[in-house]
């Protein structure tokens, strides 16, 4: 919406500063990159405070040149128009928006940072741009870009949330059942949660509380689960199909 606004309603002359076409020379001035370059700065001192990344930036710049898209063509909306670009051509913000997911930034956190940014500009914090300005120099190095991993750490830590819920669940359900524990004198259900409660599991029953049977139960009674078979259905992050039930189900008293 800043760039829509402020640069394209407002008559920035892409073709111009750009060099889209043949034209005066002391029109061309790379103003929109020193806008995306400033805005780097500050998104790498700052990088809880963007939802977007550097690929982000990245993408704007390509396409301000590239002229891939009509959205970035022409000197003023009245070129735009004369034109007839929004006719003829595709809209950059449609890609983008198709691709949302690539340009979102893992450390955005809106709570974290002041209205206002308030940049450190001595001098020893203004850095060089390595991926916009070495992209494609040979002789430096290729790094695996930190953009990259962050999405699939914040993957792997939110597995690993839903694996530590689903081990707190089974504790406490152990301990229920280890301890006697009823609601209800009559009759009383314990839940075991498998595959995150997706499988469903043997229900028992007892003179005072129905249970329900893990599989280590079903293994140690002589069931037809193999060790095996029962620690690899015990695994959350997996998805199998649900035992078979036993012939005989062994009675669990009190």
């Amino acid at each position: 919406a800043l760039i829509e606004k402020d640069w394209l309603s407002f008559g920035h002359k892409f073709t111009a500063r750009c060099g889209h076409i043949a034209c005066d020379g002391r029109e061309r001035s790379p103003v929109f990159t020193q806008l995306l370059d400033c805005t780097w700065q500050l998104l790498r001192q700052r990088p809880e405070a963007f939802q977007f990344n550097e690929r982000f930036l990245l993408t704007l710049h390509d396409h301000a040149h590239a002229c891939q898209y009509g959205t970035f063509i022409g000197n003023c909306e009245k070129d735009r128009r004369d034109l007839r670009l929004s006719e003829r051509t595709f809209s950059l913000w449609g890609y983008m928006a198709s691709h949302l997911n690539e340009y979102k930034n893992p450390l955005y956190n809106p709570k974290s940072h002041p209205d206002v940014l308030k940049p450190d500009l001595s001098a020893q914090s203004i850095r060089f741009w390595r991926g916009m300005y070495c992209r494609h120099e040979s002789g430096v190095h290729p790094r695996e870009a930190l953009a990259d991993l962050l999405p699939a750490a914040v993957d792997h830590t939110s597995a690993l949330h839903l694996h530590i819920n689903y081990l707190t669940k089974r504790i406490t359900t152990f301990k229920n059942l280890l301890s006697g524990k009823k609601g209800d004198k009559s009759k009383d259900t314990a839940v075991v949660n498998y595959q995150n409660g997706n499988v469903n599991s043997v229900e028992i029953e007892t003179k005072t509380e129905a249970l329900q049977i893990d599989n280590k139960l079903l293994y140690e009674s002589g069931g037809t689960l193999s060790e095996l078979e029962c620690a690899n259905h015990d695994h959350p992050l997996k998805e199998v199909s649900a035992p078979p039930k036993p012939d005989k189900i062994p009675l669990i008293t009190e």
